[in-house]
């Protein structure tokens, strides 16, 4: 058999997917937390938030992500190509 095997094609374009998904968050949340910070000064009584929720939130994102493009690599990986041929 020649080419990569399925796992290996989903991992490749998890990998790089999952990349550019954390260089947006590292880009975004300095950013997001000052206009936050921005936004709550304006209030006389405000409560701080907690990192737990930032970290809580990339996670999510990340875990739905991954979740996305795991399924359709897989999908795509596993489809026969015949299929795809007949239709064109």
């Amino acid at each position: 058999m020649v080419g990569a095997t399925a796992r290996q094609i989903v991992m490749m374009l998890s990998r790089q997917y999952l990349s550019l998904v954390v260089i947006g968050f590292v880009v975004a949340l300095p950013l997001a937390l000052w206009m936050l910070n921005k936004w709550l000064e304006k209030f006389a009584y405000r409560d701080g938030f907690d990192v737990l929720f930032i970290v809580a939130g990339c996670v999510l994102l990340l875990l739905t992500a991954q979740v996305t493009v795991g399924y359709r690599s897989w999908r795509a990986a596993t489809a026969n190509p015949v299929d795809s041929l007949r239709n064109e």
